[in-house]
This record gives structure tokens, C-alpha cells and sequence, in this order.
């Protein structure tokens, strides 16, 4: 069964092309590839476990929207209104979300793989479990996002928000993040080894039991930020901010704080072996004898 031939026209944006693509949808058809659904209201559409690989959704209104557990790779999303829809288990690798808004969408256990999330808004989504390695976030919105265990590895972030995200135990391995905005983030047991970050702010974060080995994270700033058993061990701080910042019992064996702040920082029962303090400010600073050592 096909749909109609009015349907897969270029641009076509009649009225009745919900309650078309719904009936089909109803009567068992699962194929929609390289649809054309642009600049359409979608508004409530369902389409789960069908195949849309390709469809140009580019405009379109697809607000409570549910195609979980489809397959939306290469569609075009750009600039769609995706508030409060349901992606849950989608394939939308390689596709293109730039511009769209995801207020509330659901996301989880999603794979945006290689995917173009520049100057998208994911405000409040539930990206829990996501994939999204290798894929170009510039100037994207995460404030209040959920991404607990999300892959981000080797991607660029380029000027993004995650002002209060919660990112318990995302991986960022091999990142690279500039200009990132971590206010406040919820990033414990997350995982930043081999990344490399420039002008990011991580202040008033929790980075408890975080994993940053091997990192380049000169003049980050982690003031006031909670680092508690974190492990830094072999990573360049130079010019870190960590005034105020919790390194209870942190690993910072070998790591590079040359000209760091660490005014006021609790360093109580840190392990600092062999680390590089060549200038660093500790004036205040509240060490153990281990931290000495």
C-alpha cells in the first residue's frame, strides 16, 4: 500500500494530510519514507515503529507528536516545533534538528549519531541515554535538560547552555567543549577523559566522582563547584579557577596546576602527588597533610 500520490507532491500542505497519513498509519502501512511534510501541522500525530527515513519535516508542527521506536534517519527536522513530542527509541542518526524546538520532547534512549543540533532548543528535554557522538551542537540549548548516561563523545560544543542539566554520568570522551556554559549542572560520575575544554564554566556544578584523566582544562572555571572524589589525575589545570571549589578526597596526582586559583578551596584528604603547583593561589585553602605530601 502506497499513499497517495497527492501526498508525496513537493510541498503539498493541504488539510487533509494528517487524517490521510493517520488512516493509512491505522490500516497497517509502516512505510513513509522521503515524504515531503513541509511547513505541515502535525499536531498529535502517531506513527510508532513505521519507517520515515528521509521525510522532510522541515517547518512542520509536530507538537505531541509520538513516532517512538521509528526510524527517522536523515529526515529533516529543521525548524520544526517538536514541543512535548515522543522520539523514545527513534533512529535519528544523521538527521537535521538545526533550529527546531524540543521543549519537553522526549528523547531517551534515542540515537542522534552524527546528527546537526545547531541552535536547536532542548529546554526540559528528556535526552536520558541518548546518542549523540560525533554530532555538531553549536549554540544548542540545554538549560534544565535531562541527559543522565548520554554518549557525547569526541562531539564539539560550541557556545551551548546546560544551566542546571542534569548529566549524572554522561560521557565526554574525547570532547571538545568552548565556551560551554555548566552553571549549576547536575555532572556526577560523568566522564570527561581525553576531552579539552576553553572558556567553560562548570561554577556551583557537582562533579562528584567525575572522571577527568588526561583532560586539558586550563582556565576552566570550577569555582564553588563540587568536586568531591573526583579524579584529575595526569590533567593540565593551569590557570583553573577553583576558588571555593570541594576537592574532599580528589585524585589530582601528576595534574598541571601551575597559576590555578584554589582560594578557599577544601583540598581535605586530596591526593596531590607529584601535581604541579608552581604559582598556584592557595591562599586559605583548607589542606590535609595528605594534600601536602
Amino acid at each position: 500500500m502506497v499513499l497517495s500520490d497527492t501526498i508525496k507532491q513537493k510541498n503539498y500542505s493541504g488539510p487533509m494530510i494528517l487524517e490521510e497519513i493517520q488512516n493509512r498509519y491505522t490500516r497497517g502501512e509502516t512505510d513513509f519514507r522521503d515524504l515531503n511534510l513541509q511547513d505541515t501541522s502535525l499536531v498529535g500525530l502517531e506513527l510508532k515503529k513505521v519507517d520515515l527515513r528521509g521525510v522532510n519535516f522541515r517547518g512542520a508542527t509536530l507538537i505531541g507528536a509520538d513516532l517512538s521506536d521509528s526510524n527517522l534517519r536523515e529526515a529533516d527536522l529543521s525548524g520544526a516545533n517538536l514541543t512535548e513530542a515522543n522520539f523514545h527509541r527513534t533512529n535519528l542518526i544523521e538527521a537535521n534538528l538545526t533550529n527546531s524546538y524540543c521543549f519537553q520532547t522526549n528523547f531517551a534512549d534515542t540515537s542522534l549519531r552524527a546528527s546537526d543540533l545547531s541552535q536547536a532548543n532542548f529546554t526540559e528535554a528528556n535526552l536520558n541515554y541518548t546518542i549523540l557522538s560525533d554530532a555538531i551542537i553549536s549554540n544548542t540549548n540545554f538549560s534544565r535538560a535531562k541527559l543522565l548516561e548520554a554518549t557525547l563523545t569526541r562531539v564539539k560544543l560550541m557556545e551551548c547552555n546546560f544551566h542546571q542539566a542534569s548529566l549524572e554520568g554522561a560521557n565526554f570522551t574525547g570532547a571538545t567543549l568552548i565556551n560551554v556554559n555548566f552553571v549549576e549542572a547536575n555532572l556526577a560520575r560523568s566522564l570527561f577523559n581525553n576531552s579539552k575544554a576553553l572558556g567553560t564554566s562548570f561554577q556551583r556544578a557537582d562533579l562528584s566522582r567525575a572522571r577527568i584523566n588526561k583532560a586539558d582544562m586550563s582556565g576552566a572555571d570550577f569555582s564553588d563547584a563540587n568536586l568531591r572524589e573526583a579524579n584529575l589525575t595526569w590533567t593540565t589545570l593551569r590557570e583553573t579557577n577553583f576558588y571555593r571549589a570541594k576537592l574532599y578526597r580528589a585524585k589530582l596526582c601528576w595534574a598541571n596546576m601551575s597559576k590555578a586559583n584554589l582560594v578557599e578551596a577544601v583540598l581535605l584528604d586530596a591526593d596531590m602527588t607529584q601535581a604541579n603547583l608552581t604559582g598556584a593561589d592557595l591562599t586559605m585553602a583548607i589542606m590535609s597533610r595528605l594534600a601536602n605530601d
